[in-house]
């Protein structure tokens, strides 16, 4: 199952601990001012969120 719709670098570790087994990702990113940096923070959220 993988989480969609509104997932963002905030919520990403909630999605993990749901049970999600991925993210897709596509707003966020898009409408961010750095969406390298978005990127970056939802991987870390989902990293995190393994420990």
């Amino acid at each position: 199952m993988l989480a969609l719709g509104g997932v963002d670098a905030g919520c990403a570790g909630d999605c993990r601990a749901a049970g999600a087994a991925g993210l897709a990702v596509m707003g966020g990113p898009m409408r961010a001012a750095d969406p390298a940096a978005e990127a970056r923070a939802l991987v870390a959220a989902w990293a995190a969120a393994a420990s």
